[in-house]
């Protein structure tokens, strides 16, 4: 009886074991089944990480590409802004250029015109003065510095239609102020010798003024005929 009951005893523990055995086996399995869905779910979020990142790579690129397309848009339409502004300026510097040369030509031909109004004669350009010895020395240089007075009117009221002759005027004056200071030394010795002419001297002096303007007038309208 003794022997029985050890050899139940000793199968019971064989039993035992085996089965602690089995239940320890399969613990184990569970347990790496379970690091091995661990480690899956572990690489899963590890690509879904990367694929993230990768569209956000994507997404960064085209945010880039359309800002520096919106830039370069920019640029180019603020020089084309420039552009049209810089040629705007020139049109209108080009307009201003040719209404002044437009101007300038207008004023000459009206004062060709008003020349030919004044109906000049041929005798009218003659300086050539006679002063004859039997008629009162008076009325003849009032009634010459009346007709070269009405003249002068005619003609001086377009001395100043065009700037661009100025400069040759004055030297052409200078010229015949030379011209009439010797004009005048000779009608003095001519008017010395007569007994009236000291009374004279302011008349004759106007007289040669108005001579000098009326001759420095002519040589200007024939630089602009020849200009025409």
């Amino acid at each position: 009886m003794g022997k029985e009951r050890e050899e139940r005893e000793k199968k019971r523990e064989s039993g035992v074991e085996r089965k602690r055995g089995a239940l320890e086996g399969g613990g184990e399995r569970w347990r790496k089944e379970r690091e091995r869905k661990r480690e899956k779910e572990r690489e899963m979020r590890r690509g879904r990480e990367r694929k993230s990142e990768r569209e956000k790579e994507k997404e960064g690129g085209r945010r880039r590409e359309r800002k520096g397309g919106r830039e370069k848009e920019g640029r180019k339409g603020r020089q084309g802004e420039k552009e049209r502004k810089s040629e705007k300026e020139r049109e209108t510097k080009r307009g201003v250029k040719e209404g002044r040369e437009r101007e300038r030509y207008l004023n000459v031909f009206v004062f060709v015109q008003d020349l030919e109004s004044c109906d000049l004669d041929e005798d009218d350009l003659m300086l050539d003065v006679d002063f004859p010895e039997d008629q009162s020395l008076t009325s003849d240089g009032g009634s010459y510095m009346a007709e070269w007075r009405r003249r002068q009117l005619c003609w001086g009221t377009h001395n100043d239609t065009d700037s661009e002759f100025h400069t040759d005027r004055a030297s052409e004056q200078q010229q015949s102020k030379r011209k009439d200071s010797q004009l005048s030394l000779d009608l003095g010795l001519i008017w010395s010798g007569q007994p009236e002419a000291c009374p004279l001297g302011a008349d004759v002096e106007e007289l040669i003024d108005d001579c000098s303007a009326v001759r420095s007038q002519l040589e200007y309208l024939q630089k602009l005929l020849l200009l025409q």
